[in-house]
């Protein structure tokens, strides 16, 4: 991912009501047409014709690894930004700074709640859990990673209509991954760490009791209005009789249902399998949306332009045009698997 994206809030009006007049949501970057998200979401490296032809050995070597960085996107992208940019909406829906019931949610624990109602009613999560799923290999993290890098991390307010909106930062996004040992603690630790790089401040020293632990993480995961969290590598979750992992589902939930933020849960299979066993977190952990990403077809648009766009980033001195046989030498060696063609492909080059 890139460095820590910091930009000053600029309003947009929403087209949808329950949208308007929340600087959170009118600070968003513009929903994107389809088009524009293949366009601003795709890299592809220049050549240097004379670099190419003229160059050293060595010096060509050094210019192979632009391949790394190479972005074409698949169909699925476009799906993965719809359903992350409503979550994200949707995350920032129920906690409008300038609402009477956001007061509520940002001095009350859990489920407390003040004995008066606020004017524009008790604070209700609207947050939602979206699933990526795919072999190793798949892409499925760097898509993650376009989708979220289109969001800057940090959005920093002062004014809205002429009115300070209460808070100062809004920390859009926090992407970490899963703890091999399934700790709650770990992964409480890992968000205050990231909210602080995000924030730029020194690292804040956790609580050493688990309950003063969850209220300190839940105090800032609210002042700061995180948005969405990314959580990687959720196949290393796996469900045993010392109930760990069970408790880090419940805190999971937790996160979503009382601090009213938004989640991607991205692993590798048999993560798929690992939330089919526990049905009921099955349902909530798909509340946002489900993708399994499978390896493309011989076939399908997204292997041939894949392909297409991918060959011409060749910096030996002899050149090797495409042909079918050897689209399909390549796509038997990688079965379909983007991340392994692009590696095959930087090898031979």
């Amino acid at each position: 991912m890139n460095l820590i994206r910091r930009v000053s809030a600029i309003y947009k009006e929403q087209e949808l009501p329950e949208y308007r007049g929340n600087p959170l949501i009118e600070a968003l970057p513009e929903a994107l047409t389809e088009d524009e998200v293949l366009l601003e979401m795709s890299y592809f490296p220049e050549i240097d014709e004379k670099i190419r032809w003229t160059a050293p050995a060595n010096v060509r070597e050094q210019y192979v690894e632009r391949i790394k960085k190479f972005r074409c996107p698949q169909t699925n992208l476009i799906q993965a930004y719809k359903m992350i940019l409503r979550a994200l909406r949707e995350s920032y829906a129920a906690r409008n700074p300038l609402k009477s019931g956001t007061i509520q949610y940002l001095h009350y624990y859990g489920n407390e709640r003040p004995d008066i109602e606020p004017e524009s009613g008790y604070f209700k999560s609207q947050a939602e859990t979206i699933t990526i799923v795919g072999m190793s290999g798949s892409g499925k993290t760097t898509m993650i990673e376009q989708v979220m890098d289109h969001f800057p991390q940090i959005i920093e307010h002062s004014s809205y209509k002429g009115v300070f909106p209460g808070f100062s930062k809004q920390i859009v996004w926090v992407k970490i991954n899963c703890p091999y040992n399934s700790s709650v603690r770990d992964i409480c630790e890992e968000i205050l760490q990231k909210l602080d790089d995000a924030i730029g401040i020194e690292r804040t020293t956790p609580e050493i009791r688990n309950g003063a632990l969850a209220r300190q993480i839940a105090q800032r995961i609210k002042s700061s209005f995180l948005g969405i969290l990314v959580i990687d590598e959720m196949q290393r979750l796996k469900f045993s009789r010392t109930g760990g992992e069970s408790k880090l589902i419940d805190f999971l939930h937790e996160i979503v249902d009382s601090m009213g933020v938004s989640m991607v849960f991205c692993g590798n299979h048999p993560f798929d399998e690992t939330l089919t066993k526990k049905m009921r977190i099955a349902r909530r952990a798909e509340s946002g949306g489900y993708m399994k990403i499978k390896n493309v077809r011989y076939d399908s648009q997204d292997w041939q332009s894949f392909i297409h766009y991918l060959w011409p980033l060749q910096w030996t001195n002899v050149e090797t045009p495409l042909n079918d046989e050897l689209n399909e030498k390549l796509f038997i060696l990688s079965k379909g698997n983007i991340g392994l063609a692009q590696m095959i492909y930087r090898g031979h080059n």
